[in-house]
């Protein structure tokens, strides 16, 4: 954020009166919201930091990445057959 006065925005979040200030990125005149990351139960929230990495299970990783690579040598071998291009086996 540039300037903190011009990217954040006031609201009312209650009908009592309280007001509270959230952080924005102005971009071409329209206010994007700027969100902490973080993780946990329900009912709690730990943000994430530099000390504080998201915690990630191997296998789920590497479940996840194989998914993606099956998946991208599915898409790669509908536009070979989509461009009429001639695959070798090392670029599957």
């Amino acid at each position: 954020m540039s300037d903190k006065t011009t990217d954040n925005v006031r609201i009312k979040p209650t009908e009592k009166g309280e007001t509270a200030w959230v952080a924005t990125d102005v971009v071409g005149g329209v206010h994007y919201p700027v969100y902490k990351l973080a993780y946990g139960q329900d009912g709690d929230a730990a943000l994430l930091s530099h000390s504080s990495k998201l915690p990630v299970s191997d296998s789920y990783t590497v479940d996840v990445l194989g998914q993606i690579l099956k998946q991208l040598k599915i898409m790669n071998m509908q536009l070979s057959l989509m461009t009429d291009t001639t695959l070798t086996r090392e670029d599957i």
